[in-house]
């Protein structure tokens, strides 16, 4: 960003990001990682997220209230009581709120992984992997005929775990954001990509 653009950001909450954003067409073409650490998948309920995240974390218990409550799917990685990862997923309906994106344009019957995260003590044992390829499985199930998965751009070990799970790179999405409103956006695909 040059130096104008960061004071135009100041004055006026302008904004860009920008985001590596990776699709699947079926649960056949991903492979189910392996971890070392002893966990199991669960799916978060109302009583999974008030023990996690109410009391600690009331911010993210809101958001996640609201995703449980828009029909999204809650996946984590459970040990001994301990949450180690989790992560999200939708498939798009067409009349529902959007909580989990405004910057993917997801048509009826697509689905999408977001807001996945490990707790640092824990990476690097393919927990973010399991999560992804856990919530796949579960977007497909319900009828999803293509999945998106999106990260920053500069977040290189998301995009390792999103490649291990076998989904392939889509574009470079480009979002503009101006008040925190999207007013512009485009996708550089990958064959136009140099």
């Amino acid at each position: 960003m040059n130096k104008f653009s960061r004071k135009l950001a100041r004055f006026v909450k302008y904004r860009r990001y920008r985001y590596c954003v990776y699709t699947a067409d079926a649960i056949s073409e991903l492979s189910q990682p392996t971890s070392d650490l002893a966990f199991e998948f669960k799916t978060f309920d109302e009583t999974a997220l008030d023990l996690a995240f109410k009391s600690k974390e009331p911010g993210r218990y809101k958001l996640f209230i609201k995703f449980l409550y828009a029909g999204y799917i809650g996946v984590y990685c459970d040990s001994g009581g301990k949450i180690l990862a989790y992560g999200w997923g939708m498939v798009h309906r067409g009349d529902e709120r959007f909580f989990s994106n405004n910057h993917l344009p997801l048509s009826d019957g697509e689905g999408h992984i977001f807001y996945c995260y490990t707790k640092e003590a824990f990476r690097g044992h393919n927990l973010y992997s399991g999560i992804i390829y856990r919530l796949a499985e579960t977007i497909f199930a319900e009828g999803a005929h293509l999945l998106w998965i999106d990260t920053n751009d500069d977040n290189l070990p998301a995009q390792k775990g999103i490649l291990k799970v076998g989904f392939r790179l889509y574009g470079i999405m480009t979002n503009v954001f101006l008040f925190k409103r999207l007013v512009c956006s485009r996708v550089k695909k990958q064959e136009n990509m140099q």
